[in-house]
C-alpha cells in the first residue's frame, strides 16, 4: 500500500480521492500514525464521506445495532429538550468562535433551525465524531467543553435530519448508521458565510413548538456564557426580523501569583454580563 508521504507528493483528482479512502481508513481504525494534514479540498471531502459511509455499511450488523443503540441513548440523555443548542454552543468554543448564531425557517419539508459559528474549521477528523454518537476527538484534551457525537444526538430530541456544512465538508446523518454528502447551503446575509463559518441544519419534528423555543432562549441568561473563554455573542434572529442577543465582555488575564517553581499560578479577570461584574 502506497504511503501517505508518496501520494501526498503528487497532484491531481485521483490521488486526492486515494488520499481521502486512506484517512478514513485511519480514522475508522484509530490509527493516527501518519495523518496527513487536511487538504481542504471538495475533491478529498467528498471522497472521505463517501469511504467513511462505506466502511461504516461493511461493519458487522450487530456492530451497527449497537452504534443506533448508543445513538438512542445519547438522544435521550438530557431532559431539557434544548440541551442540544447548549451542546453546540459548547463545541464552538472548543472551535475558538466568537459568535454563535441561531435562527428558524421554513425548509423544504418541514420548519428548519439553522445554527451557525465563526470558530475554526471543520476537519475530516471531526467528521465521525460529529455524526456517531459517543464518538470523540476530545477525551485527551481536558479544557475541551463540548462533546462531539454526544452534543449533536441530542439534538435528534428536536428535529429527524442533521447537516454540517463546514466548507469544503457538506454531510448529514442517515437512517440507521450512515453519513451522506449534502448539497453546499448558499450564504445567508448576515448570518452565514460559507467561507468563513459552520452551519448546522436541522429539519425539525412536526411537533415542534417555536413558542417554547424562543421562551427558553429569552430565559436563558448571559451567564450562560461568562465560563466561555471564546464565544462573546450568542444570539437569536426571530422569523419576524427581531434579534435577541446574550453576550459578555472579558477582560485580560491578570497575573496574581507566580510562584517560582511556576508550577501554580494564579490569574483573574472580569467578565462584564449586562450591569453584573464576575
Amino acid at each position: 500500500m502506497a504511503t501517505f508521504a508518496a501520494i501526498s507528493d503528487h497532484d491531481g483528482a485521483e490521488t486526492l480521492r486515494t488520499l481521502a479512502r486512506l484517512a478514513a481508513h485511519k480514522i475508522l481504525s484509530k490509527d493516527k500514525q501518519g495523518l496527513p494534514a487536511d487538504p481542504r479540498d471538495a475533491i478529498f471531502a467528498a471522497e472521505y464521506i463517501r469511504e467513511c459511509d462505506r466502511l461504516l455499511a461493511n461493519t458487522p450488523l450487530l456492530v451497527q445495532e449497537a452504534i443506533e443503540s448508543a445513538g438512542h441513548a445519547a438522544e435521550g440523555a438530557n431532559v431539557d429538550p434544548y440541551q442540544g443548542v447548549v451542546e453546540v454552543l459548547q463545541n464552538a468554543e472548543d472551535r475558538r468562535a466568537r459568535e454563535v448564531r441561531v435562527t428558524l425557517r421554513d425548509g423544504p419539508t418541514s420548519k428548519q433551525m439553522l445554527i451557525t459559528h465563526n470558530g475554526l474549521p471543520v476537519e475530516y477528523e471531526h467528521v465521525l465524531a460529529m455524526m456517531l454518537p459517543f464518538v470523540s476527538t476530545k477525551r485527551d484534551d481536558a479544557d475541551l467543553r463540548g462533546r462531539f457525537g454526544i452534543g449533536l444526538k441530542t439534538l435528534r430530541r428536536i428535529c429527524t435530519d442533521i447537516q454540517v456544512h463546514g466548507a469544503p465538508y457538506h454531510f448529514g446523518s442517515t437512517a440507521g448508521v450512515g453519513i451522506r454528502e449534502r448539497e453546499a447551503e448558499e450564504a445567508i446575509a448576515e448570518f452565514y458565510e460559507p467561507a468563513t463559518d459552520t452551519l448546522l441544519v436541522l429539519d425539525l419534528e412536526g411537533d415542534f413548538d417555536t413558542s417554547s423555543f424562543e421562551q427558553w432562549f429569552e430565559e436563558w441568561t448571559d451567564d450562560g456564557l461568562i465560563f466561555l473563554d471564546h464565544v462573546r455573542r450568542f444570539e437569536l434572529k426571530h422569523e419576524d426580523g427581531r434579534t435577541s442577543v446574550r453576550a459578555t465582555k472579558a477582560t485580560a488575564w491578570v497575573d496574581l501569583q507566580i510562584r517560582d517553581d511556576e508550577l501554580t499560578r494564579l490569574q483573574r479577570r472580569t467578565v462584564t454580563a449586562g450591569d453584573r461584574h464576575y
